[in-house]
């Protein structure tokens, strides 16, 4: 079998998948080809992955180009901004477009994570809804997409809340996610999002530190620019916590199972491990917390991927609440990139190797 890859040179996701094929042929062809409608020829059985589009500027300049943004070759100077979310996701939605039609033509080609359903889990509100509809726990929308600060402010007066998580539709890594708290007159905003004033207009970068924001027209400022990111507002789960810290796990699924149940701990609510948060261990958790508990994890995660059956692989972020109810949080498409973990001496690339060989080579 052959191994075609799509993806940046200098993906971390798309190496790790080279070490984990062996000597197999491979070929990887980049977004920008892809772009220019430039497929290689397909006459043999053929694995298909497609790699994430992150971590590589030129890519994201290419995708909020191809999504309208006129202006993608002025951003040398503003690596990291926060655009409108809205152009990447309509230009990375265009090249699984036309992967989709590659795939179509060639039925030799056989890919692991299909266009469709990675172009669904990227859409927050819509996956959420998927899996609403199967009846799987995910967190209360209040309102889909928020208008302004004002109308926040009333939804949460109406709902009777003190705090609320604010999310961009379309996003990965905790770009652009905020968490928001009122109480009488006091506001406080956490945010990896970076708030820039300097020149005429106020602009958004992403950060690997979480900030604080307690001025109220910093933080009035930064929801109003990221309301046209389809921003909306959601249920603040109380994670159950674990040694004092906020916990959650990221769960990959391979071939509809659960393979991977990494925990990850944090100080504050967003846990993700690229921030610099804590790697737990799951047995610990499983003592510490009963095994049941752990076991609702695990099932949870079986149903999404049942739901996002077009998904070979995925990582899904779950969490319980203080009574032990499970939530989905996000699904991510290429959310099986663990650095450093392994199970019988494998890591995530490995397994995924292995599970899709048996699956397609009869």
């Amino acid at each position: 079998m052959n191994y075609l890859i799509f993806g940046n040179t200098d993906s971390r996701r798309a190496k790790e998948w080279e070490k984990a094929i062996g000597n197999n042929p491979f070929e990887l062809v980049t977004f920008q080809a892809i772009a220019s409608g430039q497929f290689p020829s397909i006459s043999v059985l053929t694995t298909v992955r497609i790699t994430s589009p992150g971590e590589n500027f030129e890519t994201f300049r290419l995708l909020v180009s191809l999504g309208g943004y006129a202006d993608s070759y002025d951003l040398d100077n503003e690596k990291g901004r926060i655009l409108l979310h809205a152009y990447w996701y309509k230009g990375w939605s265009l090249i699984l477009d036309k992967i989709q039609a590659f795939l179509a033509i060639n039925p030799l080609a056989k890919v692991m994570n299909d266009p469709l359903s990675i172009k669904q889990a990227f859409n927050k509100p819509f996956s959420q809804q998927m899996l609403r509809k199967a009846g799987i726990p995910v967190p209360k929308i209040y309102c889909q997409q928020l208008t302004g600060f004002k109308q926040l402010l009333q939804i949460m007066e109406d709902n009777g809340l003190s705090r609320v998580f604010l999310k961009p539709a379309h996003g990965s890594s905790a770009s652009g996610v905020m968490m928001f708290r009122k109480s009488a007159n006091k506001m406080l905003l956490e945010t990896t999002i970076h708030l820039v004033k300097e020149g005429r207009e106020p602009k958004l970068f992403n950060h690997l530190r979480l900030q604080r924001y307690q001025n109220i027209e910093d933080i009035k400022t930064i929801v109003e620019l990221m309301i046209p990111n389809h921003l909306h507002a959601e249920q603040w789960i109380r994670k159950k916590r674990f040694q004092s810290k906020s916990t959650d796990f990221r769960v990959v699924i391979i071939n509809k199972q659960p393979i991977f149940v990494q925990p990850r701990h944090s100080n504050h609510p967003i846990t993700n491990l690229h921030l610099d948060n804590e790697k737990g261990v799951i047995e610990t958790l499983e003592n510490a917390w009963s095994s049941l508990a752990i076991d609702k994890v695990r099932t949870i995660a079986v149903d999404v991927a049942t739901v996002f059956s077009g998904l070979f692989y995925a990582g899904i972020d779950i969490a319980l609440d203080e009574k032990d109810n499970p939530y989905v949080l996000e699904i991510n498409p290429f959310g099986d990139f663990l650095k450093d973990i392994y199970i019988d001496q494998k890591n995530t690339y490995e397994f995924e190797f292995s599970a899709w060989k048996n699956k397609v080579v009869q």
